[in-house]
C-alpha cells in the first residue's frame, strides 16, 4: 500500500483489500492514513469489517471501527453481537475493551446464548463477571443456564468460577441481585425439567457441584470444606481436575497424597486414574516422603502395594528411598523394584550406627534366604557386602540348593575345607556333592579333621568313600581311629 493519501484512493475497495488480507501492518498503515476516521468507507463496508476485525483478533481496526458507538451492538447472520463472537473466541483482551466501550454483556444470539454462555475462556469469564449488569443466570432457547451449560460441556474450571460468583443451580429460583428473565412459576430449569444440580448429577458431578456450592454459602475454600467433613473424595476430585492451586492444596490438606495410597491399598487393583492422581499430586508439590499422620513413608506404604508404576512416580519425583526399601521389596518378592530403588540412590548396604556394614537382616541376606539369586546377583554386582561364611552356612543348614549353587559360583568361601565338613556333619549328600563339583577337596584339614574324619552317618561315610575320600588320610588321627573313639558305630 502507499504511504500517502495522494497515492491511495480511500475508499471500500480498499478497506476490503486491506482487511481481507489479515496483514497487521497494512491494517495499521490504513488507519493512518484515514487519520482514524471512519468517514471515507461505506456503512456497509464498515459492518463487514466489523466481523472481519473480529476474527482477526485485530484489537486497533475494532477500536476504530466501533469508536463512536454506532456498530457496537451490530449483529452477523446468527444474531452474534462483537462481544459474543470475541467471548466464543476467547479474545480476553478485546472482550475487556468491548465492555469498557459499552456492549451489553447479556445480548444473546438467535440461539439465546450470551457471551457468558458461549466462552470456554477462563480471562473472558473473568472480564464478564467483573461486569456489574451481568444476569449469571439468564437462560438460551433451550432453557440452559451459562452453569448448565458448563456442566453439559464437564467445564469444570468455569463452573466453580460460576458458583463463586453467585450462579443459582438449584431448581427454585431466589431473589438474587444478578438474575434476570426466569419463567413465571419460579423455577430455573431448561426444557428437560432439570436444575443446575440435576444436570450436574446426570453427568456424575453432582456431589462435586453441592460442595462448590455449599462452600459458596459458608464462605469457606471447597478444600477446605471437604477436609474438615474428612470427604476425601471430594479433596481427590478438587485435585483431579485442577480446582485448587498447589498453595491452597500443601495449606489445607498436607496428607492428601497419604490418603490416597492408602485408598488405593484397600482396593484388589490399581487403576490408571489412580496413577494420574498420585503423579499429579506429586507435580503440585505434595511431600513424596513422610507426613505428620503417619509412622511409614510415603515409599513404604507404595511397597506394601506392591505397585512398581506407584514406585517410579515416587522416585521420579525425589523420594528418599533407604536400605530398609530394599530389605521390604525383597521380603515381599517384589524384585522388579529392587533395581529401581538401587538406581535412585539406595544403599545397597545396611550399616550399624557406627559406620559398619551389618550382613545379618540385610538385603543380601533376606535374598540369599529366599533363593533369589537374580536379586542377590544384581545387588552383588552393585557392591553388596556378602558374608561367606553366614551366607553358605545358612544355605546349608536350611538346605538351600538354589542358593548354594549361587555362593559356589560368587564365593571363594564355598570350597575351603570347613565348608565341606559342615555339610558332611549335616549330612545333606545333595549339598555335598554340590560342594565336591564345585572343587572342594574331599581331604581337606580343618581343626585336623576331614570331611571323612567328621562323617556321623553311615551313608555319607559310604559317600565320601565312593567318591574317593582317602581312609589312610593321618593327621593326629585317621578315620577309622576317629570314627572308633567317638563311638559311631555300634556292634
Amino acid at each position: 500500500m502507499a504511504e500517502t493519501k495522494d497515492q491511495v484512493q480511500l475508499d471500500d475497495a480498499i478497506l476490503l483489500k486491506t482487511v481481507a488480507s489479515g496483514c497487521a501492518t497494512e491494517i495499521l498503515k490504513l488507519l493512518r492514513l484515514c487519520n482514524q476516521k471512519t468517514t471515507h468507507f461505506s456503512c456497509h463496508a464498515l459492518n463487514w469489517a466489523v466481523f472481519e476485525a473480529c476474527n482477526l483478533r485485530h484489537t486497533h481496526l475494532l477500536q476504530f471501527l466501533l469508536k463512536d458507538g454506532s456498530r457496537l451492538e451490530l449483529r452477523d447472520n446468527n444474531g452474534n453481537t462483537p462481544l459474543l463472537i470475541c467471548s466464543a473466541k476467547g479474545f480476553p483482551e478485546i472482550v475487556s475493551r468491548l465492555l469498557k466501550l459499552g456492549a451489553d454483556v447479556n445480548a444473546k444470539n438467535n440461539n439465546g446464548d450470551t457471551a457468558l454462555m458461549l466462552t470456554k475462556s477462563r480471562e473472558v469469564i473473568i472480564h464478564l463477571l467483573k461486569n456489574k449488569f451481568l444476569h449469571l443466570d439468564e437462560q438460551n432457547q433451550t432453557g440452559n443456564t451459562a452453569l448448565m451449560s458448563a456442566i453439559e460441556r464437564s467445564d469444570l474450571q468455569k463452573v466453580k468460577l460460576l458458583i463463586v460468583a453467585g450462579a443459582n443451580p438449584n431448581r427454585h429460583v431466589a431473589k438474587f441481585p444478578h438474575s434476570s428473565s426466569f419463567s413465571s412459576d419460579n423455577f430455573l430449569v431448561n426444557n428437560s425439567n432439570e436444575s443446575g444440580f440435576d444436570v450436574a448429577k446426570r453427568k456424575g458431578f453432582g456431589q462435586l457441584l453441592v460442595l462448590l456450592y455449599r462452600a459458596k454459602m459458608v464462605n469457606l475454600h471447597p478444600l477446605q470444606l471437604a477436609a474438615v467433613e474428612n470427604d476425601f473424595d471430594s479433596c481427590i476430585t478438587l485435585l483431579k481436575y485442577k480446582l485448587c492451586s498447589t498453595r491452597e492444596t500443601r495449606n489445607i490438606r498436607p496428607d492428601i497424597l497419604c490418603y490416597v495410597l492408602k485408598q488405593i491399598q484397600k482396593r484388589d487393583a490399581i487403576l490408571s486414574s489412580d496413577l494420574q492422581l498420585v503423579r499429579e499430586l506429586c507435580r503440585l508439590g505434595m511431600d513424596v516422603n513422610r507426613c505428620q499422620c503417619c509412622i511409614k513413608s510415603r515409599m513404604e506404604l507404595v511397597l506394601d502395594i506392591g505397585s512398581y508404576d506407584l514406585a517410579e512416580i515416587l522416585c521420579a519425583y525425589g523420594a528418599k528411598v533407604t536400605h530398609d526399601n530394599l530389605v521390604s521389596s525383597v521380603k515381599n518378592k517384589h524384585i522388579e523394584m529392587v533395581p529401581l530403588l538401587v538406581n535412585h540412590g539406595a544403599p545397597v548396604n545396611k550399616f550399624d550406627r557406627l559406620g559398619c556394614v551389618i550382613y545379618k537382616g540385610s538385603a543380601m541376606d533376606i535374598a540369599l534366604l529366599r533363593s533369589l539369586t537374580i536379586t542377590a546377583s544384581f545387588l552383588f554386582d552393585h557392591g553388596a557386602a556378602l558374608d561367606p561364611f553366614c551366607a553358605v552356612s545358612k544355605a546349608l543348614m536350611r538346605k538351600k540348593t538354589r542358593t548354594l549353587n549361587f555362593l559356589l559360583k560368587e564365593c571363594a568361601e564355598v570350597i575351603k575345607p570347613e565348608t565341606l565338613i559342615r555339610a558332611v556333619k549335616l549330612g545333606d549328600i545333595e549339598l555335598i556333592q554340590a560342594l565336591l563339583d564345585s572343587g572342594a577337596d574331599i581331604d581337606g584339614v580343618h581343626d585336623n579333621k576331614t570331611p571323612l574324619m567328621s562323617a556321623v552317618h553311615i551313608e555319607v561315610f559310604n559317600f565320601l568313600i565312593n567318591k574317593g575320600a582317602d581312609v589312610n588320610f593321618k593327621t593326629n588321627t585317621t578315620p577309622l581311629i576317629n570314627a572308633l573313639s567317638q563311638n559311631y558305630f555300634e556292634d
